[in-house]
């Protein structure tokens, strides 16, 4: 899991126009059962889990669910400071990650048969410096242009280079367990519709915890 290279990566817009949806069967409750109670300070606790991850992740494109995998293993992670700890770019992967994928100004893909998941933390369109992260914060889904200035959590899921990154009706929580200049924790709780359902029809769904060491953009 460890990687001590100064890898960098740029975070993709989000698109909200993509028809990714499905099934509505993986709901809303959470299966990452994280304390995020410190000890020793604002920014340590205890309780990160240890690789190996499983994570709960869903996708759906169209009215067929493509991604179903209430045990996704989580093979490789790392985040990327690309806010000089005010805003962090995560990757999980089932296959151990190149560095050179996240060369600066480049945008990694999943190879064939492979997941990707991007998961951002960042503030869209701030008008202050934005605080550093911090342990025991809650980051909210973003929910669009209505969220500017507020820090808030996209995620993207690439499967063998499609992409399901619409973010319709997102909801949900990404809770940072534990931060430091080298590693990150955090707990997500994360879901969108199918854009332009009136069902509620899921689009994607990620739940879970994993930890990641942080490495400087650049």
């Amino acid at each position: 899991m460890a990687h001590r290279q100064k890898i960098a990566a740029v975070f993709a817009a989000l698109v909200v126009s993509s028809g990714c949806g499905g099934d509505d069967d993986a709901g809303t409750e959470s299966t990452a059962d994280i304390s995020v109670t410190t000890q020793g300070g604002a920014n340590h606790t205890a309780d990160c889990p240890e690789p190996p991850f499983m994570l709960e992740l869903h996708a759906a494109q169209g009215d067929e669910p493509v991604i179903d995998e209430p045990d996704f293993a989580v093979v490789d992670t790392v985040a990327v400071d690309v806010g000089e700890g005010a805003a962090l770019t995560l990757y999980a992967g089932d296959y151990e990650f190149d560095p050179a994928d996240f060369a600066v100004f480049t945008t990694p893909t999943a190879p064939a048969g492979k997941t990707l998941l991007t998961i951002a933390i960042t503030t869209f369109n701030a008008t202050d410096t934005p605080e550093p992260i911090r342990a025991g914060e809650e980051v909210p889904a973003s929910a669009g242009p209505d969220d500017f200035g507020t820090r808030t959590v996209t995620v993207i899921v690439d499967r063998g280079g499609s992409l399901y990154n619409q973010a319709h009706q997102a909801s949900g929580t990404l809770t940072v367990v534990d931060v430091s200049d080298d590693q990150v924790c955090v707990a997500i709780d994360y879901r969108d519709d199918l854009f332009g359902a009136e069902d509620g029809s899921l689009g994607k769904a990620l739940r879970g915890a994993f930890t990641a060491d942080v490495v400087p953009f650049g």
